[in-house]
């Protein structure tokens, strides 16, 4: 999918994978593939009072490279690494870069590993030929340099059925900083604690060496890609003890001090000795001299234990009170427990939370102040309370006024104009923890975020919660479906040659891949859709190449779509089949030609054996005639209205082309789970046949020989052959399809 509109040329050399871009170039095959991506760099989620005011570079890219690594033997094997051309940072965006790339066609499943910022990972010693994927990840290693202010080590990572020289290549990547940043602020407030000036921040026993990628039991990529431990290499060694100090004397913040990831320290005798920790100097009360505290990387909450650092965290830490005079050097605070000093801890990314002290033992936490759910009814999103002291929690207005409606730690629930919150005491992770379930109660189709707030008092602090409902259009403008198309067939949507005869699917694929339909700017806003093709051949065999092949495929797929010729073995039928019931998004297209056709889906996604209407006794079978097609009855039991009037406008009633034999399901409409779409028109002797329709509970679209995507019988319009342009009443209705397919693909809830 064109998801990246660039009119750019792109010259890039293509070296084999060694770290040395001089060495000789590979051969080329014949056909090169221009690849243009954009990739962006996760969003902090911090809140506003706390965040830094110059984090535009953190985004930056100045250099890239892409490592290829093919599938061969089961086993992806590095061939060869290319240099990103013409980077391109957004200016409405910094978080958003775009570059093109050179590389070799392929047939074969590809894995492109994208390398930013880097410093000496490709400089020195020699990697394998045809190192295989996880040699060649762990050999990525990068040498730490405390002096880095932005133009972060980023990571990032596309998986691809296959590479064709003859189409765009267009493709969307969220990259990982391969390092973690620590903010210390200075909230010191006079009525619970003497004056303490800070003046400077040191990082001690930091890593100076990192693995750019993450391994693999540590990197998580359902919903927002993260990472839940650190990555840390055997070479690496201490790095000496590097500080910044406050640069003028109103600051109270020293911000964007950047170290790599650490191992947790759970041998407590080994803590104070060994673990990565952060000294802050400074001056308590009318002290001259500048005195050091220890503060230590442990915020109390599960899966992020004491001396733990990870990739892509923002550690935030926030001095409540300073108690005493401390270490009279960085050195002497790093070699001994930390004492008269209270911070707290707070990340990138929603993965860790603030906590805030008095004393020892009396402590509120909260994993996150700023709460975002998605557009849509019913999208939930789950934060953690832990707290010692007595608590309430209330609805605050638009001034940040309270409301009124108040939940103490008994629970209880309250719903405002857009959400409700349910707070519930969590006995399984102990008697201090609270769940608080906050659920969108209705959709958000305006062109503002709905925002609200809430404050949680104790006797000693006020917090604020920000809770934001996302807009439709804000969520989809950087969301893209997936589609995997069997190809080799009649109808299928890898059809871009431009021959168009009445089998061919690339008018559904103009259709889609026209930015006035799909795209950030488009009729149906949405990041773009990327067609993955696959070969017929692959799905017809039996062999477990072949279906590794197809489940590696099937990972990164939201839609499946199996035209009417296709004939799945058991196994690749079983593959589908668990791919479609393993994701409640997930949609599956099927169509059918005959009996044989896709006969290894049928009873998974339609019981055809219960049917037991009309002639055909609830079987597929073939008509010949000539009179078309029509629109089923409207609304039917309310599924059907959204099809008929949705983005791309209303379907007219009239009869529609269609002028060869086509296949429907005769099943006389009896069927409750099936909602009907076009049925063969008036008058023919098998006037019930149904011959496209939508399970939309299953998330099933099916249809006879007539197709989704192709040009049979002058079914999809002159203009959509052409340009992609919507203007029959079978392009809308099959438009207005593909927009219910994108809502559906995208809608994601972290608790279903």
């Amino acid at each position: 999918m064109k998801s990246i509109w660039l009119g750019l040329a792109v010259v890039a050399g293509i070296v084999s994978c060694t770290k040395d871009d001089t060495t000789e170039s590979l051969p080329m095959e014949p056909g090169s593939a221009l690849v243009k991506l954009s990739i962006h760099t996760p969003s902090s989620s911090v809140p506003k009072a706390t965040r830094s005011v110059a984090d535009e570079d953190e985004g930056a890219v100045s250099r890239i490279k892409l490592a290829v690594l093919e599938l061969s033997g089961g086993i992806y094997r590095c061939r060869y690494i290319v240099d990103g051309q013409q980077i391109v940072q957004s200016t409405a965006d910094s978080r958003i870069t775009t570059f093109n790339a050179l590389l070799t066609s392929s047939d074969v499943p590809l894995k492109i590993v994208l390398v930013a910022n880097y410093n000496d990972a490709f400089d020195s010693g020699e990697i394998v030929d045809d190192m295989a994927e996880s040699n060649f990840k762990e050999w990525l290693i990068d040498s730490f340099s405390s002096d880095i202010e932005g133009e972060l080590p980023l990571y990032g990572e596309i998986s691809l059925p296959q590479l064709k020289a003859d189409q765009p290549n267009s493709f969307s990547v969220t990259m990982l900083r391969a390092v973690a940043r620590v903010d210390v602020n200075n909230n010191i407030d006079p009525e619970f604690s003497e004056d303490f000036r800070m003046e400077s921040v040191y990082i001690y026993r930091a890593n100076d060496r990192y693995n750019i990628v993450p391994s693999s039991s540590a990197l998580q990529t359902e919903g927002k890609m993260s990472v839940s431990s650190a990555t840390v290499p055997g070479s690496a060694s201490v790095y000496a003890a590097y500080s910044k100090t406050v640069e003028s004397d109103g600051d109270k913040s020293i911000t964007r001090t950047y170290l790599p990831e650490s191992l947790p320290v759970t041998d407590q005798s080994l803590q104070t000795s060994t673990a990565t920790c952060v000294i802050v100097g400074g001056y308590f009360a009318d002290d001259t001299a500048p005195s050091y505290y220890r503060i230590d990387f442990d915020s109390g909450f599960d899966g992020h234990p004491f001396g733990q650092v990870l990739r892509n965290h923002k550690y935030i830490f926030n001095i409540m009170q300073v108690n005493g005079r401390g270490w009279p050097s960085p050195n002497d605070a790093a070699e001994n427990e930390a004492t008269a000093i209270t911070a707290t801890m707070q990340v990138w990314d929603e993965l860790t939370s603030e906590m805030w002290f008095s004393g020892d033992e009396n402590y509120l936490g909260i994993s996150s102040r700023k709460v975002v759910m998605q557009y849509f009814a019913g999208s939930d999103k789950t934060e953690t309370l832990q707290a010692t002291v007595p608590f309430s929690i209330k609805i605050t207005d638009e001034n940040g006024d309270p409301t009124g409606q108040v939940i103490t730690p008994e629970g209880g629930t309250f719903t405002t104009d857009f959400y409700r919150l349910e707070v519930v005491k969590d006995s399984s992770s102990g008697d201090d923890v609270w769940k608080m379930l906050f659920t969108a109660t209705g959709d958000n189709y305006t062109e503002a975020e709905f925002t609200g707030g809430l404050q949680v008092y104790t006797d000693w602090w006020t917090f604020d919660i920000e809770v934001v409902q996302e807009t439709y259009e804000g969520m989809m403008a950087s969301r893209y479906v997936r589609v995997l198309t069997i190809t080799d067939l009649d109808g299928d949507l890898g059809t871009t040659d431009g021959t168009f005869t009445e089998v061919s699917g690339e008018a559904m694929r103009r259709v889609l891949e026209n930015p006035s339909n799909f795209s950030p700017s488009g009729q149906v806003t949405i990041g773009g859709i990327i067609v993955y093709d696959l070969k017929n051949a692959t799905i017809t065999s039996q062999s477990a190449s072949d279906m590794y092949i197809l489940e590696k495929v099937l990972s990164d797929v939201d839609v499946v779509h199996l035209p009417a010729e296709c004939t799945p073995s058991p196994a690749a039928a079983k593959l589908i089949t668990g791919w479609h019931s393993s994701k409640a998004n997930n949609i599956l297209i099927v169509g059918f030609d005959s009996d044989n056709t896709n006969s290894n889906i049928e009873s998974y996604v339609y019981d055809l054996e219960d049917a037991d209407v009309g002639s055909g006794s609830g079987t597929w079978e073939t008509t010949s005639q000539v009179t078309g097609l029509e629109r089923a009855e409207d609304d039917w039991q309310g599924r059907t209205e959204r099809f008929f009037n949705g983005p791309f406008g209303a379907v007219a009633e009239t009869i529609m082309g269609l002028s060869k034999s086509t296949i429907g399901y005769n099943n006389g409409y009896n069927d409750e789970t099936t909602a009907p779409l076009l049925r063969v028109a008036a008058g023919s002797d098998v006037h019930l046949m149904m011959t496209h329709g939508i399970n939309i509970t299953a998330g099933v679209f099916y249809c006879g020989d007539s197709g989704i995507t192709s040009n049979r019988g002058s079914a999809m319009s002159a203009a959509a052959q052409t340009d992609g342009i919507v203007s029959s009443d079978f392009d809308r209705l099959m438009a207005n399809i593909w927009a219910w397919i994108v809502e559906r693909t995208t809608m994601i809830s972290e608790n279903s």
